[in-house]
């Protein structure tokens, strides 16, 4: 059940700020021998991975290991994605446990990304996305917050998630703060795609998932944070602010195009307000990226040196404007503030962490290309890739856990070091 209430100040990702996006060598994702990856699960695609947390951000030991959550899905069937986990003792090598849930929510559904806690009781607790083809808006597809409660047994060395004690929808988007499927849906009827030269998010991209769950240190409250784009009495769609393209001085005349309007992409936050997590209170967008982009993704916040550091990911193929290096890129994005709910600074001025150039043909057809960055609490940033060993001292098509990268940060700089292989197959 959700309700709603206020919360003070709205941050901003700018056409001002992203057009400061460069192609600086302390952002670019360093090159990584693929090879030295290996399948999670060999025949399936594994991508969008996170690793198991305590309800203080820090990484957890569950009964001894950790684990690791995954997306999957069979290379060679089209069936719904499956959240699937792996435990391991190292910490590195990762041995494959079996789907988190016995059954799908919603049989006609899919499982996309979210976040996953251990509780003080010792259970797990998993916030992810639902999402299924819409029947009342075809141009999109729902997306709903959803969370189940679990116990872990381990026995002769084998890590179990039993059966779910709790498992049910938690959220739906309210229209109110974030955009339903169905409001998208109008305006994209309404306002068709474009053929403008700059740019190319054409056609509006709903957008509600990704629940990662965050506790305050500062008040002890516990939020979810996740995607979305925004409603329709804050910072809505179609709405024009300055606030949304910069200083005065950068396009001072700027006219939105049709497409740029559809861009309404935002951070959304949650208040969860009771001690099993089953039940939320919306508070307005902790961040939008208004004119820029429709998607801003898997959102997380790292608590770092008295600063609050929000990351998401984005593609440049949902972007509103381009340069040479917009184009054919996806990014880790950041920002800091001082509290949760302060003025969002962008890092390195542009607010691009990680920036990954996979070229003209796509994400699929680079061997270094890695996406779907998330920034665990020790500052390494774990990913997933398209490419791992064959076996055979060569590399192979093959999406799984890719290499981390660890992340330096200086108040709003940051620089990337040293590449790691840290989630690899047991």
């Amino acid at each position: 059940m959700a309700t709603n209430t206020t919360s003070p100040v709205i941050s901003h990702w700018t056409r001002e700020q992203a057009s400061k996006i460069n192609a600086s060598t302390a952002t670019t994702f360093p090159t990584f021998d693929p090879a030295r990856l290996g399948a999670m699960i060999p025949g399936y695609n594994v991508w969008d991975n996170w690793i198991v947390l305590d309800e203080n951000s820090e990484i957890a030991s569950v009964q001894g290991y950790r684990v690791l959550v995954a997306l999957v899905a069979p290379t060679d069937k089209n069936v719904p994605t499956r959240l699937y986990y792996f435990y391991s003792k190292d910490g590195v090598n990762y041995t494959k446990g079996g789907y988190v849930t016995d059954r799908l929510l919603d049989k006609d559904g899919s499982e996309w990304s979210g976040s996953t806690i251990l509780r003080a009781d010792g259970t797990l607790q998993t916030f992810y996305t639902i999402a299924k083809a819409s029947s009342t808006a075809s141009t999109q597809k729902d997306q709903r917050l959803a969370t189940l409660t679990q116990k872990v047994t381990v026995t002769g060395g084998k890590l179990v998630l039993q059966k779910p004690l709790y498992h049910a929808l938690l959220a739906t988007p309210d229209g109110h703060y974030y955009q339903t499927p169905q409001q998208a849906h109008q305006y994209e009827k309404s306002h068709p795609a474009a053929k403008g030269k700059v740019g190319n998010n054409k056609t509006n991209n709903f957008c509600f998932r990704d629940p990662h769950f965050f506790k305050d240190p500062a008040t002890k409250k516990t939020y979810l944070l996740f995607e979305a784009n925004t409603g329709s009495d804050y910072c809505a769609e179609a709405s024009t602010s300055r606030d949304y393209v910069g200083s005065s001085r950068y396009e001072p005349r700027y006219v939105p195009t049709t497409d740029a309007y559809k861009a309404n992409g935002c951070i959304g936050i949650a208040e969860l307000t009771n001690t099993t997590y089953r039940t939320i209170k919306y508070l307005p967008p902790l961040l939008t990226a208004n004119m820029v982009t429709d998607e801003i993704e898997r959102a997380n916040i790292i608590v770092h040196k008295g600063g609050y550091y929000l990351f998401c990911v984005t593609r440049a193929r949902k972007m509103t404007l381009t340069n040479s290096a917009i184009l054919d890129s996806a990014f880790m994005l950041g920002f800091r503030a001082s509290s949760l709910f302060g003025q969002y600074v962008p890092l390195n001025d542009s607010g691009v962490v990680i920036r990954q150039h996979h070229g003209a043909g796509g994400e699929g057809s680079n061997p270094q290309n890695v996406y779907s960055f998330l920034v665990l609490p020790d500052m390494s940033v774990i990913t997933y890739a398209n490419y791992c060993s064959d076996g055979r001292g060569g590399v192979q098509r093959c999406r799984t856990a890719g290499p981390s990268v660890q992340l330096h940060i200086d108040g709003t700089t940051t620089r990337l070091g040293e590449i790691g292989y840290s989630l690899l197959p047991a």
